[in-house]
């Protein structure tokens, strides 16, 4: 079964205070919180790896546009042990100032010695030699009481450097930092010939273009005809930089979108106020462009798809550089792309700002029976809540909690810790479902 071994970590199986001991957890993803993670489980004298597939920290924040920075504040966005840098003066840091923040975070804790970069996770096993039913403590990790298995249970396959072979090794612990964002575009569906085959120009993901470098990123939409397809936050920042890119004689980009989503300047205080929305719609032009959502604001803010609008989206728009297009649904035509009323737009360039699948993610690494229980419902937190030992890792965590925990009222640590992000909270059979027509897709 290739390497199993336990070669990887340090001699010691000692039980140490917190009942943890030396035992060995395998923590994937080195964002945000798989360094928050692995700070926080070095601490109770456990043997730990980190797989990194990319070759740098910082997950979502190391691969994005060029224009992206907090949409919180930065004190809201903080380690409790470890401060933002006095010359960091602006409430919304931009993403390079946040990736100096992660580096000077790893680097303080010395988590650099646990992450392998380039080593991505292609598959994950359980081990069923040890069963649970067969246990006395059917409810916890071990059958002696303690939060351990007696044998390792996770064997975790690894393709490093891009190597075809994969090798595996066992853990007694895993912890998911995969990330929501990346990776795993949404990328809608159409009936044939009406899909990005027929379309004779470029058809691209958000996530394709947040790798290209800058000189890349404004050549390809400089003097082009551009359509974004969607209406959160990357379709947003894209507009934008398409509009400043074409802003000395170009063409206008056009955002098609189905759904219309609550925006606001900026997190503050009053974000919720019951008068929000009226704020709102004093603040910002919403309903000169038709961008009054249907939907409360108070939906949108417990779906977790509240977005900060980019400075320069409605100035932009008065100047002429940004249109708005509402369309139940859209299909492509050899020249650009076809709305539901049938006007067609002419195109040399779509973007697809339809968001990311982050359960697809956990689908294709997680073993059956895991992805089993993320099939019984839309929702991927029953993944710890019904399962009782991602459950009680959690819990074991949360009584050992310490002062490493992110300042920040919109992000909770063990959703982050297992990869148990919220995800859309759609109304069944409401409006707000990303549905086009039958067959597809889009935000």
């Amino acid at each position: 079964m290739g390497n199993c071994n336990g070669n990887l970590f340090r001699e010691g199986e000692t039980e140490n205070e917190n009942g943890f001991g030396k035992r060995r957890v395998c923590i994937i993803g080195a964002g945000m919180s798989g360094l928050l993670a692995t700070k926080y489980l070095r601490s109770l004298n456990l043997n730990i790896i980190v797989f990194e597939a990319k070759p740098g920290i910082g997950g979502v924040w190391r691969e994005t546009f060029a224009s992206t920075k907090l949409q919180t504040p930065r004190s809201a966005f903080e380690f409790t042990d470890f401060q933002w840098p006095s010359h960091v003066t602006t409430q919304f840091p931009s993403h390079s100032k946040v990736m100096d923040y992660f580096h000077s975070y790893a680097e303080h804790f010395g988590l650099f010695d646990y992450i392998q970069f380039n080593s991505k996770v292609v598959e994950i096993r359980y081990n069923e030699n040890y069963g649970e039913k067969n246990s006395a403590h059917a409810g916890l990790w071990g059958k002696n009481g303690s939060p351990y298995a007696d044998n390792s249970v996770w064997e975790v396959g690894v393709q490093k450097n891009y190597a075809e072979s994969i090798e595996w090794h066992r853990f007694d612990f895993l912890v998911l930092c995969l990330g929501r964002y990346g990776d795993a575009p949404k990328i809608p569906s159409f009936p044939p010939n009406k899909g990005p085959e027929v379309f004779q120009g470029k058809v691209l993901h958000t996530m394709d273009y947040s790798v290209l470098d800058k000189r890349s990123a404004y050549e390809l939409i400089r003097g082009k005809r551009v359509v974004v397809i969607g209406f959160q936050k990357s379709a947003m920042d894209f507009a934008v930089e398409c509009a400043e890119a074409n802003k000395g004689g170009g063409y206008p980009c056009t955002m098609v979108f189905r759904t219309v989503h609550w925006t606001i300047p900026s997190y503050k205080r009053w974000a919720i106020s019951m008068f929000v929305e009226l704020y709102l719609l004093w603040k910002l032009p919403l309903r000169k462009y038709g961008l009054v959502p249907d939907h409360s604001f108070l939906q949108e803010i417990s779906s977790c798809q509240i977005a900060s609008v980019p400075d320069n989206l409605f100035p932009k728009a008065e100047e002429g550089f940004i249109l708005f297009r509402k369309s139940s649904n859209f299909s492509f035509s050899s020249r650009g792309i076809v709305l539901d009323d049938g006007t067609e737009i002419g195109a040399d360039l779509v973007v697809l700002g339809t968001g990311y699948d982050g359960e697809k993610k956990l689908k294709s690494i997680l073993p059956t029976r895991f992805v089993d229980v993320l099939q019984e419902s839309a929702d991927p937190l029953p993944l710890y809540r019904r399962n009782r030992k991602l459950l009680q890792l959690s819990t074991k965590l949360q009584n050992e909690e310490n002062s490493s925990w992110i300042k920040t009222a919109t992000l909770n640590f063990f959703q982050l810790l297992l990869y148990i992000a919220q995800k859309d909270l759609h109304k069944k059979g409401s409006s707000e479902e990303p549905l086009l027509g039958k067959e597809s897709k889009y935000e």
